[in-house]
């Protein structure tokens, strides 16, 4: 006969497991986010977003399958901003996704999938990411543009 009860209790472990992966994963971000705040005297800011891959709006025909044009892509993203500047100016950095469990995540930019199984490894991979030349260029941008919110 089947063992529901020790079932569930892996089923508690795991849902532990996942949930101490997830604040990890986040306070690797909340790092990231100050860091980079207090090195760009709070003129660029990084963070987690869901975004959209295509700015058209839905094509009725889509709905049937006999659109040409793309369908509204949502997905999770790393984007810069520089916060003192007025909304419209944010900088998609690489796209991101999470297990379920938490790791392994996945940080995508140019072209590259960069799967990430531990909290070291995601240090790394957002290193890496702030290294390179294109978003430097965009992060750079941003830390550049005069304030036109008030405050």
């Amino acid at each position: 006969m089947a063992d529901f009860k020790e079932a569930l209790e892996q089923g508690f472990v795991a849902a532990r497991k996942a949930d101490l992966a997830r604040k990890e994963i986040d306070e690797v971000f909340d790092e990231l986010k100050a860091q980079i705040l207090q090195a760009t005297e709070n003129k660029v800011l990084i963070e987690r977003r869901l975004v959209h891959g295509d700015s058209q709006t839905v094509d009725p025909l889509s709905v049937l399958g006999l659109s040409r044009r793309p369908p509204l892509i949502r997905h999770w993203a790393i984007v810069a901003l520089n916060p003192s500047v007025d909304e419209g100016t944010i900088f998609e950095l690489a796209q991101w996704a999470r297990d379920k469990t938490g790791y392994p995540c996945t940080v995508t930019w140019n072209k590259q999938d960069h799967i990430c199984e531990d909290k070291g490894a995601l240090i790394n991979c957002l290193s890496d990411l702030l290294k390179d030349p294109v978003v430097g260029g965009k992060l750079h941008t941003l830390k550049q543009l005069e304030p036109t919110k008030k405050g």
